[in-house]
């Protein structure tokens, strides 16, 4: 990537994201952050300034942008509004990762270290993967999905857009996991997961809605 990045949102996951572009060797300009003063430290680069400064065309020209948020609907909303005012969405993928040149990866989309991205495996734009995760074969994974560490999905799975899948999550061959669904951190898919729930266990049950 030419251009510059800057990172929207310092806190753990921003730091996450700029010392995977450090090890890149990738250009940083600094954080956006509407919670911190500009000229803040965070992890030996400044913050900038507040989240509009993504959109409001100061730095469009110069720069890619890179949203760390963990929340999938804040990160897809964030993108959607830089994309709508003309600015370039950060596309991430370390290269302690293998991605098979069939699989298809959407713009915005971050994929840390040690990641395997298998045969025919769609990734959606604004996914965030994290440490290790596994994407079988003919995977479908939605627009903003997060995948925390160590995620491993079987061939012939469906994520849902906006899905979160905590630390661990195990799914097994041709399960879909519905829009917007919440799995906590060691569950094991082994039956579909409906949209807009949030399922927990081995094997995974749903035990609520999912909350706006």
């Amino acid at each position: 990537m030419e251009k510059a990045i800057v990172v929207l949102g310092s806190g753990s996951q921003g730091e996450i994201t700029s010392d995977l572009c450090n090890d890149m060797g990738l250009r940083l300009l600094g954080f956006l952050d509407d919670t911190k003063a500009p000229g803040t430290q965070v992890n030996g680069l400044p913050v900038l300034g507040g989240f509009s400064l993504a959109w409001e065309g100061s730095l469009r020209e110069d720069v890619a942008f890179s949203v760390a948020l963990g929340d999938p609907f804040a990160r897809s909303q964030i993108f959607e509004r830089i994309i709508s005012a003309g600015g370039e969405a950060a596309t991430i993928i370390h290269p302690k990762s293998f991605v098979s040149p069939s699989a298809t990866i959407g713009e915005g989309v971050v994929i840390s270290p040690f990641c395997y991205i298998k045969a025919g495996a769609r990734i959606g734009r604004f996914c965030l993967l994290e440490f290790g995760c596994s994407v079988g074969v003919g995977n479908n994974i939605g627009e903003g999905v997060f995948m925390g560490p160590s995620c491993q999905l079987n061939a012939g799975v469906t994520i849902g857009e906006k899905s979160f899948l905590g630390t661990g999550t195990i799914v097994i061959p041709r399960r879909t996991i519905g829009v917007g669904a919440v799995l906590g951190a060691g569950s094991t898919v082994t039956e579909d997961i409906p949209s807009n729930k949030v399922a927990v266990g081995s094997p995974a049950r749903v035990i609520k809605d999912r909350q706006p």
